[in-house]
């Protein structure tokens, strides 16, 4: 499928760039989806994967948004003062407001990579209308210190983090959010937490709302092109059949 690329300004005094993919035609999509800075890098993602996704996506029908948040890339410092977790998450409804009038979708799913994958998940807890997130190489540690009952200046145990996350996942899940979790291995084998995370997901893996998958021989950031490309895989082939349900 055809499709056009758009650069958007939006939110707050209009200072937010983004920029929208979206399939050709007429009819409108169920379900779109929204891309999360990692960290300081700028919308395109590392390595450009969030550029080579949005453009599979659409190819495949589904809309999707890559912006970048206030002081990041493009997109100008914000006259917004409020803490970072609520400025951030004002930022991400605006976004959706423009995936949703724009790409005319009805529900957005969320993408993210390292910090990325936590602001989506701390988004999903307070918008109805993410209905799905795609966790990728999520910094568990980080924010994570009052949930773990860890004072902010103290490494937190791994079993005590963990918990903390499986918790987390549980409240998503019991609030109707979808979720797919990808975890990379980069000697095939999973760090400390990530290995408890997956011996622990069994459960919700059954509840049917939370997918892993695991990209062996991969970097934090799927550096390699053969590793991008399995990234792409697992997203586009959790997202699009969501897209028809």
């Amino acid at each position: 499928m055809s499709f056009s690329e758009e650069v958007h300004r939006f939110g707050l005094d209009d200072g937010l760039v983004g920029v929208l993919a979206l399939p050709d035609g007429a009819a409108p999509h169920r379900r779109g989806v929204i891309f999360l800075n990692a960290g300081v890098l700028h919308r395109v993602g590392p390595n450009r994967v969030h550029v080579k996704s949005a453009r599979r996506l659409a190819a495949a029908g589904v809309p999707s948004l890559r912006f970048d948040f206030s002081g990041i890339g493009d997109s100008a410092v914000s006259a917004d003062r409020s803490a970072f977790d609520d400025r951030s998450f004002n930022e991400v409804q605006a976004a959706i407001d423009l995936l949703r009038s724009q790409g005319r979708v009805e529900e957005v799913v969320l993408a993210g990579i390292c910090s990325g994958a936590m602001a989506a998940m701390k988004a999903a807890t307070r918008e109805p209308r993410i209905v799905g997130a795609v966790l990728i190489n999520p910094q568990f540690d980080e924010g994570s210190e009052e949930a773990a009952g860890a004072p902010s200046d103290e490494r937190i145990p791994t079993e005590l983090l963990a918990d903390a996350v499986l918790a987390h996942f549980d409240e998503l899940i019991r609030g109707g959010t979808k979720l797919l979790l990808v975890l990379s291995s980069p000697e095939a084998e999973l760090d400390e937490l990530s290995k408890i995370l997956s011996d622990n997901l069994a459960d919700l893996r059954r509840s049917g709302k939370l997918d892993c998958e695991i990209v062996s021989h991969s970097d934090h950031l799927f550096t390699s092109s053969g590793n991008q490309q399995k990234l792409l895989d697992a997203l586009s082939g959790w997202v699009s059949p969501h897209d028809t349900q």
